[in-house]
This record gives C-alpha cells, sequence and structure tokens, in this order.
C-alpha cells in the first residue's frame, strides 16, 4: 500500500483507465480471481505476495465516472466506507488498509470465505443458524451504532461468512451519506437491485425531506431481512418489478405484513415478536436501539455505561457522521470560557447574523434545502444533579417563544422535547444527518 493516510481516499487525484486481472499485482498483492463486479467498481481476492495472506481489494473504478463533481461525492462515500471499515468489531468486516493505483482508490479488507448471506440462505440453513446469524447481525449494528454510524443498506447481500461461518456486516458506502437516498445503483451494485433494496427501506427513509437516519432505520431492514431469510419471501409480498412497488409500499404504511407463524409454524415466539415490532411502519412504535432487541431475545446486552479514562473527566461531543467527522466540542471547556451553562447547536448563517456554539456544518445535497436548523437544539448544564441536558429547539428572542427545529433532536432514536433529555456518556445524538457521540476527553 502506498497511502493509508486517514483521508487518502477523501482527496482527489486524476485517475487513468485501469481493469487488472489475474495475476496482475497491484503495489504488493496479486489479483487471484474477481469476486465481483459493479457500476462503479470491482472487488478481487488477492494475495500479498511477500506472505501469502489473502485479502479482498475493492477498487474504485474512478475512471468510468464521467464528472469530476461526481467523482468527488462517490470519493466521499468511498472514504466513509474505509473508516467505518476501521471500527474494531467481530461483526464488521475491517478495512485492512487503502491505496490508489493509477489515481484510483482502492480498500483492502479482510476476505470472507463464506460468500454473503443471500447464496448461503439460497443453499440452505437450519432456523437455529439462522437465529445465530441473526444476532451475529444484531451485534455489528450495535458496533455501528455505537460508534454513531447507521448502516442504511442491510440486506442478505451486504452480510458476509467469515471462515468461521460468523456474519460480518459489509458495504458501508451510504451509511449517512447524503443525496443516495433513492439511487438506482449502490456503489458496487446492479441496476436490477433497486426493487430488492426497496424493499429494505422504512417508510421514512422514502421520503425525499426526511432527512434523519436513526438506528430504528436499520432495525426495520433487519426485520425484513430476518423475515425473508426464515421463510423465502418478503413481509409485504412480491417486488420484483416497477409494477409491484405502489401496493407493496401500500402495505409497508398499513402495516400489513405477512403473518410469520403461518409461513413458518416453527419460528421461536420470541423471535416473532421482535420481527413484527422491527417491521412497525412507525419509527416511534419499533425498537429504538439493537440492545432492546437483544434483551428480548435473552442476549447479553453489553458493557455497561463507559467510565472515564484517567486524565478524561470533561464531558464533550464528537463528531461521529458528518461534514466535520471527528471534531470534538468540549461542554466542560465550552462552560469554562463562555462563563455559561447553556450552549446553542445548530447550523450557522452569517448573512442572517446567526451563529451557535456548537455549529453544524452542512452542504445540502440540492444546494438550498437544509436538514440542520439553524436553531436546531438547546445543550444545558442543571448544576443542582450535575447532569447534562439536550432540549430540542431555542428561545425566540425576537417573538418570545421556544421555536422546534424543523426536523427534530434525537438522543438513542428517542425524540428530546423542550423540557429536555438527558445525556449520558456513549449516548448518540442526531442532528438531520449528522451524529455526535457523548463521551470523554
Amino acid at each position: 500500500m502506498k497511502d493509508d493516510s486517514p483521508d487518502s481516499l477523501a482527496s482527489y487525484q486524476i485517475p487513468q483507465r485501469f481493469l487488472p486481472q489475474a495475476g496482475e499485482v497491484i503495489d504488493n498483492y496479486r489479483i487471484i480471481k474477481i469476486l465481483g463486479e459493479g457500476t462503479f467498481g470491482i472487488v478481487y481476492k488477492v494475495e500479498e505476495v511477500t506472505s501469502g495472506d489473502v485479502f479482498a481489494l475493492k477498487l474504485l473504478k474512478l475512471w468510468s465516472i464521467a464528472y469530476e463533481e461526481e467523482r468527488r461525492l462517490v470519493l466521499q462515500r468511498f472514504d466513509l466506507e474505509y473508516k467505518t471499515g476501521l471500527i474494531e468489531s467481530d461483526y464488521l468486516v475491517c478495512s485492512r488498509g487503502c491505496g490508489r493505483a493509477k489515481g484510483n482508490p482502492y480498500i483492502l479488507m479482510e476476505f470472507c470465505p463464506g460468500g454473503d448471506l443471500r447464496k448461503a440462505g439460497d443453499s440452505g440453513l437450519s432456523a437455529e443458524r439462522l437465529y445465530r446469524a441473526g444476532i451475529e447481525i444484531l451485534l455489528g449494528l450495535r458496533d455501528l451504532h455505537d460508534n454513531g454510524k447507521i448502516h442504511r443498506d442491510l440486506k442478505p447481500d451486504n452480510v458476509l461468512l467469515d471462515e468461521k461461518g460468523r456474519a460480518k456486516l459489509t458495504d458501508f458506502g451510504i451509511s449517512g451519506h447524503k443525496n443516495v437516498r433513492m439511487t438506482k445503483r449502490n456503489l458496487f451494485g446492479q441496476p436490477q437491485e433497486v426493487f430488492g433494496t426497496y424493499a429494505y427501506m422504512p417508510p421514512e427513509q422514502l421520503k425525499p425531506r426526511d432527512a434523519t437516519k436513526l438506528p430504528a432505520t436499520d432495525i426495520y431492514s433487519f426485520g425484513v431481512l430476518i423475515f425473508e431469510l426464515l421463510t423465502g419471501k418478503l413481509p409485504f409480498g412480491p417486488l420484483k418489478t416497477e409494477s409491484d412497488l405502489g401496493e407493496y409500499v401500500s402495505r409497508v404504511n398499513t402495516s400489513r405484513w405477512d403473518d410469520i407463524r403461518t409461513l413458518r409454524p416453527d419460528i421461536d415466539h420470541s423471535w416473532a415478536r421482535v420481527i413484527e415490532k422491527c417491521l412497525q411502519p412507525d419509527y416511534r412504535k419499533r425498537y429504538a436501539s439493537v440492545l432492546e432487541i437483544l434483551n428480548d431475545l435473552g442476549v447479553e446486552p453489553g458493557a455497561d455505561l463507559p467510565e472515564p479514562e484517567p486524565g478524561k473527566t470533561d464531558f464533550a461531543l464528537q463528531v461521529k457522521q458528518g461534514e466535520d467527522s471527528g471534531r470534538i466540542y468540549n461542554l466542560e471547556e465550552l462552560k469554562r470560557s463562555k462563563g455559561t451553562a447553556r450552549f446553542l447547536v445548530g447550523r450557522n448563517d452569517e448573512e442572517e447574523a446567526i451563529f451557535n456554539d456548537v455549529d453544524i456544518r452542512e452542504t445540502p445535497p440540492d444546494g438550498k434545502n437544509y436538514y440542520i436548523s439553524r436553531k436546531q437544539a438547546t445543550i444545558e448544564h442543571d448544576p443542582s444533579t450535575g447532569r447534562w441536558y439536550l432540549r430540542d429547539g431555542q428561545w425566540a428572542r425576537e417573538e418570545r417563544t421556544w421555536k422546534n427545529s424543523l426536523n427534530g433532536s434525537f438522543v438513542n432514536s428517542y425524540r428530546a422535547g423542550e423540557e429536555g433529555y438527558p445525556l449520558n456518556p456513549g449516548d448518540i445524538i442526531t442532528l438531520g444527518e449528522t451524529t455526535l457521540k457523548v463521551t470523554f476527553v
């Protein structure tokens, strides 16, 4: 690998046409065979020349994209996929490095010899094996969500099986990314996948103005995925052509899924209840977190809330997903410097002289419609309890009234109201498509 710095994939270089074949070498990796090819990318099975270790190498065919502006957008998605793969988890396909070949970036990833879950399911898996795969998928979602990431394209094709048969999530290329909600081709997908992908989208994801993507988005997709694997059918009927779409969406919106107990009489009752709650069209009626699902399935929900590390005692917010990814807002430091315990959160607007203490940067995909309000939220510290609270909206002094945000402010999928929602270390705050994790610094 010639370049593995964190920002290497997002930077733009003029690419050359490059389609290597079996036997050729990319940097120090010899191509064994092609695993799959899509619109903008190609995935190879490769081996390191010196060690013989086997990996998967995903090469972005940047040269095949005609316009530089579109190339830059795709580069952002590719960079997002690489960085998401750096999350330490036994249930996510891990990024092992990255580089460029003639201006075309690539990601080196762990190789999963078991293929994807759809193919494995078609070949026949027992209910017990599918339940285990379901738990492993939930653990992968837990690790994503704990790091402020939403997958947004969860389906059997994006779950791989490693050498131990363990299910791992992959293809993070549209996780939390703008302007890719209804594309007919994902980064490495084929055009005919469009209707199949719709099958896993919750109702709120189909609304162009609804930009807030919560863990409940992935939870709905999980319900569809596990229903399909257990029954061989989609929960709301067939969806193979455009003519099926209207009826399918209507059934989704009116909670008319097929009874899984009829299609699969031997289904475990706990799983049947979980699937039905995941499929609720109203996200407020679904599970708010993966931990709730694991709890209902009797699985250990995870570790306690993190305690501050030695020397790290300041309460802070870190942008995990958004244009300022990695930026940290030290709330204790703000409190000391400003002499106040109330901070404004939102999108700055210099023309209107609106400035926030926690300024959330956002470039609207259409150039005009923002998803973050200029007066999005308020964070307050209560000295009597020592707790921090997030309130949706801000006080409008001119109108002498409290004004809520356009799309809402959420903590762990729960909507924060005017009264305030208490914050704990490890919580995920979602504002539009930006997520911030509550942490210590």
